[in-house]
């Protein structure tokens, strides 16, 4: 595993988390500054798309009492579970999901603010699962990220891993610190809707969760690793609504 890990000066980085409307800032520390990369445009293989996009939605959230409008993006991860990011729900009361021009009502049976990471019953879908990969991929491996940015339809954006390095920050609500193994990504990130997208290798392989971007220049993105959200797939198997806390701003 060391030999993945940057290795370069500690920064401070401004990361808008890019899952509600506008997006919101965090600030992460002692994070690795590393050389900028350009990843492959001719890396969104049609094949690789077309298998994997029908099991990538768009999630929506609703919350009265904030009165706001949430939406992301997510990915099943076993028969009709999804993936996404806390933040992208925080707050809401009510859930649904889009896929392949349809609406799926849905509701959260696992919310981590800590870990920044909520899974979503959705029992009428019949998306297949992505299947996450064994491995952590290395610098210069060339990716896909399958989600819905600025909310608006499907994309398959291409991006390179430029690290891969323990990420110091705030949790949702900025009231603890933690720390998690992600992805430094490049390539071109959108301020909000791409939170929850999945990160997959040129094989479909789920190798993270994509969560905001470096708000200066928006070509360097951060996903949590499979191997950081692995713990959360024990959730998956949760059947009863939970309360997704506050909104956040």
């Amino acid at each position: 595993m060391k030999g993945l890990r940057a290795a370069a000066a500690a920064m401070t980085l401004a990361v808008v988390v890019a899952g509600c409307s506008g997006g919101f800032l965090h600030r992460y520390g002692s994070t690795e500054s590393v050389a900028a990369t350009t990843p492959d445009l001719a890396a969104a293989s049609d094949e690789v798309v077309a298998r994997t996009r029908h099991s990538v939605v768009k999630v929506h959230g609703e919350s009265e009492s904030c009165f706001t409008v949430l939406e992301g993006s997510g990915f099943v991860v076993t028969p009709h579970r999804v993936m996404t990011n806390a933040h992208v729900v925080a707050g809401a009361e009510s859930f649904s999901v889009d896929a392949d021009g349809k609406t799926y009502a849905a509701q959260v049976v696992s919310y981590d603010p800590r870990d920044d990471i909520a899974i979503l019953d959705v029992p009428d879908l019949a998306a297949p699962p992505l299947t996450f990969a064994d491995y952590t991929a290395g610098a210069g491996t060339d990716a896909l990220v399958l989600g819905f940015p600025g909310a608006t339809s499907f994309t398959a954006s291409p991006a390179r891993i430029r690290a891969v390095t323990d990420l110091n920050g705030p949790d949702i609500y900025q009231t603890t610190s933690v720390t998690r193994q992600v992805y430094v990504l490049a390539g071109s990130f959108s301020k909000s809707g791409g939170s929850g997208s999945a990160v997959v290798d040129l094989n479909g392989n789920v190798l993270g969760v994509y969560f905001g971007a470096e708000s200066s220049s928006w070509t360097t993105g951060f996903a949590m690793t499979a191997e950081q959200v692995a713990p959360q797939m024990a959730k998956a198997r949760n059947f009863e609504a939970t309360d997704t806390g506050r909104c956040v701003s």
